[in-house]
């Protein structure tokens, strides 16, 4: 029975793992990153699509050439472009430009241009422009109850599905919790993340449908018909896993989409 146990609980975690990196790398906010390479040496970039930051957005190349150098274009309204270098740590293995950002939220378009010797070439190639949405910074403790509860409903929820295996005799005690998780989750951590990530404090009250999100809602809705499913007399083995594939779908589609 421990033996068993234990199988549930470990296809549980690889299963929440790999659907996890699976929406990561789909999601459209996945940074763009690459690796050129100058006279056999390498030069190694990832910009990201979406940050949180205080006030600068930094840029980060990594090069095995020392002479490396470079320049960031930042592209404004009215066409306005400002011209921001990078700058080299002493041992010429790190590029860094820096960008500020006077209002969060915001919006940066720039492109990345690297000189060696009489050769000027972008990264990414083919002179693309490059965007990255800014937010204000989250504190850690907050991101850290965030994915906390996200992923502990979701192994909850896969651990249930897999009850389909077993006699079912925790399935009860499991939906609660995913309950409880899912609920601290789309009630209290996301709405006071959109609340930061507005940068509405001391200015305004967000509207309803700012503050929470509709796949933190339906995470909630789900699990409060699934309770009352698994309590109810027409509890059956079918709907354990039903409700974990639900549960999974609206995890990886807020993702992609």
């Amino acid at each position: 029975m421990k033996k068993q146990n234990f199988i549930l609980w470990a296809s549980s975690l690889f299963i929440v793992f790999l659907i996890g990196y699976i929406r990561s790398v789909s999601n459209p906010n996945f940074p763009v990153s690459g690796t050129t390479g100058m006279d056999a040496k390498k030069i190694t970039y990832v910009f990201e699509k979406k940050t949180h930051i205080k006030d600068t957005l930094t840029l980060r190349v990594r090069t095995d050439i020392n002479t490396l150098s470079g320049r960031v274009s930042v592209y404004g309204n009215m066409h306005d472009t400002a011209f921001i270098p990078f700058v080299s740590t002493e041992k010429g293995e790190l590029l860094t430009a820096h960008i500020p950002v006077k209002q969060l939220p915001a919006k940066v378009s720039y492109s990345v241009s690297l000189m060696y010797k009489d050769s000027v070439f972008s990264i990414p190639a083919g002179n693309t422009v490059l965007t990255t949405l800014c937010y204000p910074k989250i504190p850690m403790s907050i991101m850290s109850v965030y994915y906390f509860f996200l992923y502990l409903g979701l192994l909850l929820a896969v651990r249930i599905g897999l009850e389909f295996f077993s006699d079912g005799s925790k399935v009860r005690k499991f939906a609660l919790f995913t309950l409880i998780c899912f609920s601290l989750y789309g009630f209290f951590i996301i709405p006071v993340i959109n609340f930061i990530e507005s940068n509405a404090m001391n200015r305004t009250i967000l509207q309803p449908e700012k503050m929470f999100t509709i796949p933190s809602l339906a995470f909630c809705a789900l699990w409060i018909i699934a309770v009352i499913a698994f309590f109810s007399k027409y509890n059956r083995p079918w709907q354990r896993w039903f409700f974990a594939a639900a549960t999974l779908m609206i995890f990886f589609f807020n993702g992609i989409v």
